[in-house]
């Protein structure tokens, strides 16, 4: 990623990046700029011509002969000016976590089908659609291989994780549930009790909760507005998190809150000193932690005799509310930041009340 700063005594901008060039990873500087936004235009002036051309190691020999590892930072460079921040966090985090373990001192030239496979079985205590994601990282990494020095891309030769039959259920609480969780709750916990109660009345990700700041809520017209969301990785065992844009452009958008949301916001930031406003809405100086709201979830979960459901399951059951309620599917989609009508309809088109038969029967009374 670039980073800005302003230095001297005419306080002119400047912008460092790495980039490769003949055949290295090196630092690159642009400066001497009046203003932030002059920087960063020349910034993207410069990546936009760079990256017209390849500029990798040049033999591909060369590259046969180097590590995985130091092959796939290069790669690193090349990706990070072409996805979003969030997507490059998971890559890297993805790298880090499942790749370099098993691949790191690897020759290109010594990765077989043989190897691939035996990385594979490594994966298998994880979810199919999670091996999947993982295998998804080293297959683009090999189509870059193949695509700039016609290298064998030797995962594409091997066969895919296998999909299971068994499709997991969505699970939903209805608002007697909610409730049932929510009043076991105890007021010194009041954080958590507010966090479940805003995913469960907007249907917001988790990442974009953990995002919040005051200055995303709007009290007076009663809104929230839904701009980044919140990342997680783990490197060397520290976990560390970054604010990028949200997953898809329709993921910008204004929620409305009711008011029993409102009224409980309001007694949350009266536990609150002004002074952390400006931070992490949830969580004040760091965000929430994953693995803390999870223990939360599943203690209140069973203290509270409600059937278990996880974290994602409060956006389905925010969901489920709203139909339940007559809510159209616009309204629906609109809210929950889905791009189209449609990705909402695949996914709860079985929670609609009118079956066919009883559309049917509307249009014959009509």
């Amino acid at each position: 990623m670039a980073s800005y700063d302003c230095r001297g005594k005419k306080k002119l901008w400047s912008v460092r990046f790495e980039i490769i060039e003949d055949g290295k990873v090196i630092m690159k500087r642009l400066s001497g700029y009046e203003r932030k936004k002059d920087a960063e235009q020349a910034y993207r002036a410069f990546m936009e011509e760079y990256s017209k051309t390849p500029h990798q190691l040049s033999s591909p020999n060369n590259i046969l002969n180097k590590s995985l590892d130091e092959v796939f930072n290069e790669y690193k460079i090349y990706k990070k000016e072409k996805v979003k921040d969030s997507s490059f966090y998971d890559l890297e985090n993805i790298y880090n976590l499942h790749i370099k373990p098993f691949f790191e001192n690897k020759r290109i030239k010594d990765i077989n089908k043989t190897s691939i496979l035996e990385w594979q079985q490594t994966l298998s205590k994880y979810s199919y659609k999670y091996k999947t994601k993982i295998r998804g990282v080293l297959y683009s990494f090999y189509k870059y291989l193949y695509y700039y020095y016609d290298i064998d891309n030797v995962i594409a030769r091997v066969e895919p994780f296998t999909k299971p039959n068994i499709k997991k259920e969505m699970q939903v609480w209805s608002l007697e549930e909610f409730n049932n969780f929510i009043d076991i709750i105890p007021n010194e916990d009041i954080t958590f009790k507010t966090f479940f109660t805003f995913l469960y009345y907007t249907g917001c990700r988790l990442g974009e909760a953990l995002a919040l700041s005051y200055n995303d809520f709007n009290f007076n017209l009663k809104t929230v507005n839904i701009s980044k969301t919140l990342t997680t990785r783990i490197s060397n065992k520290l976990e560390k998190y970054s604010i990028t844009a949200p997953k898809t452009h329709s993921s910008y958008r204004k929620i409305l809150l009711p008011q029993k949301l409102i009224d409980e916001l309001e007694i949350y930031l009266n536990t609150i000193p002004e002074s952390k406003y400006s931070k992490f809405f949830f969580g004040l100086d760091k965000p929430l932690d994953d693995h803390t709201i999870y223990r939360r979830l599943e203690k209140y979960t069973e203290l509270c005799g409600n059937k278990k459901i996880r974290i994602h399951d409060f956006r389905h059951s925010h969901a489920s509310l709203l139909i339940q309620k007559g809510a159209n599917v616009v309204l629906v989609a609109k809210r929950l930041g889905h791009t189209n009508t449609q990705q909402t309809l695949n996914t709860y088109a079985h929670l609609f009340p009118n079956s066919e038969s009883e559309l049917i029967d509307i249009i014959n009374a009509s």
